[in-house]
């Protein structure tokens, strides 16, 4: 099946529900990803080239690192990061494509919040830097278009 998505906001809808995270009470996400990606595709619509949205006021959970991973990451990363039981679900991996980005927020050290970000939105500058509070997506793509090029920066 192809799809024909012309509108970055309704692409960033379909995928938050193909791609989602979390599943609760079968609705295949959290309520904290879904409040995300509501923001961040809101965002999209409205942000010209160079408008910011900082992630801290996307998101509604307690977290003082975030990291963004293309979707190559390789474990051993992960692991390096995380410690040596960090697992990605099978419903994170489940969601990923070889264009997503997986952003990582921690609290204290601990995982507390994954969120996979697929096309047509896509996160460049994604590496796994910590990134503190002040994190932030920039617009990088011109606009108007049927895709949303993002930064992950402080």
């Amino acid at each position: 099946m192809t799809l024909n998505l012309r509108k970055p906001a309704a692409a960033l809808t379909l995928c938050a529900i193909l791609f989602a995270g979390w599943s609760v009470s079968g609705a295949g996400q959290s309520e904290d990803e879904t409040a995300m990606l509501d923001k961040i595709t809101e965002f999209t619509e409205a942000g010209p080239k160079g408008a910011q949205l900082r992630l801290a006021d996307i998101t509604d959970f307690e977290w003082d690192t975030v990291q963004g991973f293309p979707a190559s990451t390789s474990l051993d990363v992960y692991k390096a990061m995380f410690g040596e039981s960090y697992r990605l679900s099978d419903e994170t991996t489940s969601q990923m494509t070889d264009d997503s980005v997986l952003l990582v927020f921690g609290y204290e050290g601990e995982v507390v919040e994954e969120l996979v970000i697929s096309p047509p939105v896509w996160v460049h500058g994604a590496k796994p830097d910590f990134l503190g509070p002040d994190a932030t997506l920039t617009v990088i793509s011109d606009d108007p278009g049927p895709y949303t090029a993002l930064e992950l920066s402080e």
